[in-house]
């Protein structure tokens, strides 16, 4: 189960016995295996043993545990999709503070007929600026130009 918890993946050989019946799981850790698809679909186990000898399993002489998995041949670890969704979070945080601190929250469009040269634009900047970030972003835009809504 620890294999499987850390790793996404447990892996065990089926030892069994003269009449064909299960009789002894030989766990081996995920790293000493690999495992490969076939064109059928089956499964085929390629296992390192403690001696470093390389010894190949059908899928029916081994139990593959698998924790969640996004294709359902490899599960994948708890742990790194909990990171991955911790991560996420934090991305959304500093994404959404930064949308609330420097976002300009306008409701519409501010057109002009002529091109606005440096001191112009610099101007336009300044109006806008009052309006950025999510406390100001309810408040009525007054800038000297056509005004046109975005919705």
């Amino acid at each position: 189960m620890r294999h499987v918890l850390l790793n996404g993946n447990a892996y065990a050989v089926i030892g069994w016995n003269a009449q064909g019946q299960a009789e002894s799981l030989i766990p081996y850790p995920p790293y000493a295996v690999n495992v490969q698809r076939t064109y059928a679909g089956d499964y085929i186990y390629q296992i390192t043993d403690l001696n470093g000898k390389l010894h190949t399993y059908l899928q029916d002489e081994v139990l593959h545990l698998r924790h969640a998995s996004n294709d359902g041949f490899m599960g994948r670890s708890p742990i790194a999709v909990c990171r991955e969704a911790v991560g996420l979070g934090m991305a959304q945080q500093r994404h959404g503070a930064s949308v609330m601190k420097n976002g300009l929250m306008a409701g519409g469009i501010v057109t002009s007929p002529e091109w606005f040269d440096q001191a112009k634009g610099q101007k336009a900047m300044q109006a806008l600026e009052r309006y950025q970030g999510a406390k100001n972003g309810v408040r009525h835009q007054f800038l000297k130009a056509e005004w046109i809504t975005s919705s």
